[in-house]
């Protein structure tokens, strides 16, 4: 509620700062190789917003682009992750009803996405005391 207040009062202050703007006479002049710009304060001062509003968006849009690789990666570790942990439930769960086959295949994945997880070592053993190694 407290973020739409203070949405609204910022809309406000924009409005009446551009209305001011608005309403006070002013010429902006620049020179420019060889050319000069005659414009009001007010649209000078909408270029200018313009502007920065490009600026910003540009740098976020950069920023973006150039974060994606580590995301990926962190994406693809926690996802390797969430699989290792779900092999090595559904393995657990595979022996305590026995078959042998499916706690052989699941204890391999969670082997493969969890290498230094202690549960996976115990997993493989209790599949290889099903399969009576």
């Amino acid at each position: 509620m407290t973020r739409i207040l203070f949405f609204i009062l910022f809309i406000v202050a924009v409005a009446l700062g551009l209305a001011w703007l608005a309403d006070r006479p002013g010429m902006v002049t620049m020179e420019w190789l060889g050319y000069q710009i005659e414009t009001s304060a007010f649209v000078a001062t909408l270029v200018f917003i313009a502007l920065a509003a490009l600026l910003f968006i540009a740098f976020a849009l950069l920023r973006y682009i150039w974060t994606r690789p580590a995301a990926v990666a962190a994406y693809m570790r926690e996802r390797k992750k969430q699989q290792g942990h779900e092999a090595l439930s559904r393995g657990l769960l595979a022996i305590g009803v026995g078959d042998r086959a499916l706690a052989q295949r699941y204890s391999g994945i969670a082997n493969r996405n969890l290498p230094a997880e202690p549960l996976t070592a115990l997993l493989r053993a209790q599949t290889a005391q099903l399969k009576g190694d």
